[in-house]
């Protein structure tokens, strides 16, 4: 293991000097690299970096951040912090708790600040003023602030002191380098729940009866969970217990219709009737611990004259210790409605109350693509008094898929006539968890020889460009989940299949945003970087009509230099434009509405028009 986490070590540092073209400091840009390999598993929602400090007058520091991120319900304030070790040595260093509690005091810093408004007009230029105020506009449906400590060392043993933070539920997460390790090339999509009943709530007994499936390789739970118990879950977890949901919480509202308010009074009025009334929950997870408390029975007996058969069901009963991955899929407003109850008066006691449980227990023989359509197929079918999300099971469909085996199968045009792709990551770890499969040196030189790590690429940047190119980089500025819900939602309502055609186009968009990316210009821009980025890739197809030869790009793998000086006179012109229209607003927020690209194009911008021309396909 120890050789594995120097190598580690050694792969970040070399992610980190990648983008230092980005930054102006290792420690952001590690801070970009860790968040971009992790963002899919924390699913905190839209994630803005915003490097800043704020300092006393005799220069001490009272707070510090280096990325925020507001979940999509508002209701969970995530803050990420950097210890990053500069040190060429061959050894990982050790950080010790007083290092460790420093950065939890500077996230705190930060977040106590935000809610003393200390970000007025008058600090517009400060690098936090944004961040600043977006959490005071939401500072009163914000419930649970969680602090992200990121790390290419060790930090043991944390022992985090009470939170200064009163008002709020405050977790911290630590992803050191051991974190980092074993999550990054792991090839899963979230963060993996597991509820220890055995250790963390021992109060707790639940039975269960289990029903075995040999047939369909699952295995069904019936339970009830005590609602004190889906209570703490939520306050840690919030939405994330809900992965594969489709809604968040809807509120308690005066209406005949709205479920919530039933719920909510009959924890109030007559909590011993919860279970009688309340439809429960439905949730799956990859594995449990148990006590077994009776041997199996058949269900079903053979008459005479029958064949038996090995496929048979069966029950048993247990009593659970620990679930493995958790996620509910059905009853997320019954799970909320009931944090929310007891949040809104304290006083409320849960005390027998309890929820009706059905909980799917998907077989580890079962492939990962199967499994992902079970798991999808049950949330379709246990949700369908309301819309599906397409999102929440784009992994596995058709547009993905497609173009993963197009990014297989699809040579890269180059001088040597070797076999070169462009490698598409439809899973996030995907990547690392196909070179692990590579068993002998000469195989994984080979692996990395044909899909060359630089030549990755993800759902998310595949959403970006798409979206800046076709008109509405407002969208893509939101941030990456947001856009790809957006992106995938409208690809699978087209029911659209990617072509040939259609995948060069993708990596010629991917070798345009990317050089826009890495302008060393950027490091100036702060937050406006984004919508510079994605507004420029938008106004070139604009000011082309749509006539840009990408296939040439595509043939060529790279800009020539005066495309390269055109787009970085563009990109400044954007800039300049964007900054007249956003006005007090500032670029980051102006640049997430719908209508500013429509705003943008009626301004006078200053290009090379003749230039654009030889651009364009015949």
């Amino acid at each position: 293991m120890g050789n594995n986490l120097l190598g580690f070590k050694n792969e970040l540092n070399t992610e980190t000097e990648l983008l230092m073209g980005r930054y102006n400091s290792r420690e952001e840009a590690f801070t970009e690299y860790v968040i971009e390999e992790i963002e899919e598993i924390i699913d905190v929602g839209d994630i803005q970096y915003c490097y800043g400090s704020i300092k006393r007058i005799d220069g001490n520091i009272l707070g510090e951040v280096y990325a925020y991120a507001l979940s999509k319900n508002k209701e969970v304030l995530s803050l990420f912090y950097t210890l990053y070790d500069n040190s060429t040595s061959n050894e990982i260093k050790r950080y010790n708790n007083n290092e460790f509690q420093a950065a939890v005091n500077r996230l705190e810093g930060f977040f106590k600040y935000s809610m003393y408004r200390f970000f007025d007009d008058e600090k517009k230029e400060h690098p936090l003023y944004h961040a600043g105020n977006e959490i005071d506009e939401n500072l009163k449906t914000i419930t649970t602030v969680r602090l992200y400590i990121l790390s290419n060392g060790y930090i043991p043993n944390e022992r985090v002191k009470p939170s200064r933070l009163k008002s709020k539920t405050v977790f911290v997460n630590v992803w050191d380098i051991n974190m980092l390790y074993h999550n990054i090339h792991k090839g899963i999509d979230h963060l993996a729940i597991d509820v220890n009943i055995k250790d963390d709530y021992p109060y707790y007994n639940i039975p269960f009866i289990e029903m075995h499936s040999n047939r369909f390789g699952y295995k069904c739970l019936l339970c009830l969970f005590p609602g004190k118990l889906l209570y703490n879950l939520y306050e840690e977890h919030n939405t994330d217990l809900l992965l594969s949901n489709v809604r968040f919480f809807l509120g308690f509202k005066k209406s005949k219709k709205n479920a919530n308010t039933g719920i909510r009074e009959t924890l109030i009025n007559e909590p011993d009737k919860f279970l009688a009334f309340n439809n429960g929950i439905t949730a799956i997870a990859s594995g449990y611990e148990y006590t077994q408390l009776s041997d199996q029975l058949e269900l079903e007996t053979k008459q005479s004259g029958e064949s038996s058969s090995s496929q048979n069901n069966y029950i048993s009963t247990g009593i659970l210790h620990c679930i493995k991955d958790f996620r509910i899929v059905n009853g997320g407003q019954t799970t909320a409605s009931i944090f929310y109850a007891k949040k809104k008066d304290p006083k409320l006691s849960l005390d027998g109350v309890f929820i009706q449980a059905k909980i799917i227990i998907l077989d580890e023989t079962i492939k990962d693509q199967e499994k992902g359509k079970m798991a999808s197929d049950v949330t379709k079918n246990t949700n369908t008094q309301s819309p599906i999300k397409y999102s929440d099971f784009s992994v596995s469909n058709a547009y993905n898929t497609t173009l993963e085996e197009l990014s297989r199968n699809i040579q890269v045009p180059n001088d040597a006539h070797r076999p070169l792709h462009w490698y598409f990551e439809r899973v996030r770890g995907q990547y690392d968890q196909d070179y692990s499969k590579k068993h002998t040196g000469a195989d994984q030189i080979n692996f990395k020889t044909t899909y060359p790590k630089h030549m990755r690429f993800k759902k998310e940047e595949v959403a970006k460009v798409w979206k800046s190119w076709d008109g509405t980089p407002g969208d893509a500025v939101k941030g990456e989940g947001t856009n790809y819900d957006l992106f995938i939602n409208d690809i699978v309502k087209r029911n659209y299949i990617p072509t040939e055609t259609y995948f060069k186009e993708t990596i010629a968009l991917l070798i345009i945003y990317r050089f826009l990316l890495s302008r060393p210009e950027n490091k100036s821009y702060g937050n406006k970087k984004a919508s510079v980025v994605c507004y420029t890739l938008a106004y070139l197809n604009y000011i082309s009509f749509g006539r840009i030869d990408l296939m040439h790009i595509w043939e060529q793998q790279e800009l020539d230099d005066q495309f390269k000086i055109f787009l970085n006179q563009l990109a400044e012109s954007i800039k300049e434009s964007l900054e007249v229209l956003a006005g007090e607003i500032g670029v980051l927020s102006y640049g997430k509405r719908a209508n500013t690209f429509n705003e943008l194009t009626k301004l006078p911008i200053n290009y090379d028009h003749d230039f654009i021309n030889t651009l364009a396909r015949d």
